[in-house]
């Protein structure tokens, strides 16, 4: 397979079909694929932020601002680092592709630190794969819903969250990005998990600690970077 199919491959299998593409990933010997990947998805953040922070739409208006942190809070809406907001969008761009990479590299070797303390076999490289297809898939996705959440859909968005639409609608609103990130994230760990437990033939117990660490502490490290 080219690069492109592969990356495609590896994106569509470890979201639907963790065991089988796990164990293809097992046998590859490629980094080129989900290296690129990774890379490419950086960019793309990068330019996105950048584009922003150009535009100055961040911080958005304050009458925008202040239903946002009504409903989420400070700590999630405004920059968690001592950065001016109005440069946020500018120092995201600016880290946005080190710190995918740093992230792809820390996950693989947690999950192939684990899996040795645990008498697993195989290499890094399978990690990195594994990982790498795995998370940056999930935050692809979670990007993309953001998006339209935030972006495509913004008049309704904050319509209901001023309740104009009724409680229920305001609920469902403040809902939706917390249940989000929870399934997406979740998803990742398990799917990690289950990839794990086929290359390895480990108990379900010993997988799952390799998926939850793996996961858990770059999710972390997005959600302080990520606005």
């Amino acid at each position: 397979m080219n690069t492109i199919v592969s990356i495609f491959h590896g994106m569509v299998g470890m979201l639907l079909h963790p065991k089988q593409t796990g164990k293809e990933l097992a046998a590859d010997t490629r980094l080129k694929p989900v290296a690129t990947f990774v890379i490419a998805f950086g960019l793309l953040q990068s330019l996105l932020f950048l584009n922003s922070y150009l535009k100055q739409d961040y911080p958005p208006p304050q009458e925008v601002l202040d239903v946002w942190v009504e409903h989420w809070g400070e700590g999630v809406m405004l920059p968690f680092f001592n950065v001016p907001a109005e440069s946020y969008r500018g120092f995201q761009a600016a880290i946005l592709l080190p710190f995918c990479l740093a992230i792809w590299m820390l996950m693989g070797g947690t999950a192939r630190l684990l899996a040795h303390l645990f008498g697993g076999k195989h290499s890094y490289e399978t990690y990195l794969r594994v990982t790498g297809f795995t998370f940056f898939t999930i935050w692809l996705i979670a990007a993309f819903l953001d998006f339209l959440y935030s972006s495509v859909f913004i008049e309704f968005t904050l319509n209901g969250l001023r309740g104009e639409y009724g409680p229920l609608v305001d609920g469902l609103l403040q809902a939706f990005m917390p249940v989000e990130y929870t399934v997406l994230y979740g998803l990742a760990a398990v799917n990690i998990s289950l990839a794990t437990q086929t290359i390895e033939g480990f108990p379900w117990w010993k997988a799952a600690l390799i998926g939850l660490a793996a996961f858990a502490w770059p999710m972390a490290l997005v959600s302080s970077v990520v606005r």
